[in-house]
């Protein structure tokens, strides 16, 4: 994980459920070229500044070799997968499931679906 943005937060063997908000979760490895390639998109999409409704929503980076219990939890069986998630009171509701690298629209447009 090499992008540093305030709203890119590493969730490799972390709670999810530690802070309410919304989260696009972001199930990634070092060795995946799509994985790779779909880093400059996520990066875009947290600096968002003309959808109000993306204003908030970070991205939870979890590398799956390092955090192998969390994608079994998430059912991960590709790579990069995204799960769209709230997380309110300590819980997390899933809202979206989509995989494979996209475009920066593409993944916008699904996103915005949802929430």
């Amino acid at each position: 994980m090499s992008e540093t943005h305030p709203r890119i937060v590493d969730f490799t063997n972390k709670d999810i459920n530690s802070q309410d908000g919304l989260y696009l979760l972001d199930f990634w490895a070092a060795w995946c070229g799509p994985c790779i390639q779909m880093n400059p998109v996520l990066l875009k999409l947290v600096s968002e500044e003309t959808h109000p409704k993306l204003a908030d929503l970070k991205i939870g980076k979890i590398n799956v070799d390092a955090d192998t219990e969390r994608s079994a939890e998430f059912n991960v069986r590709s790579i990069p997968s995204f799960f769209l998630i709230r997380v309110s009171g300590g819980k997390h509701t899933n809202l979206l499931h989509i995989a494979g690298s996209m475009s920066y629209e593409k993944l916008k447009e699904e996103i915005l679906k949802h929430i």
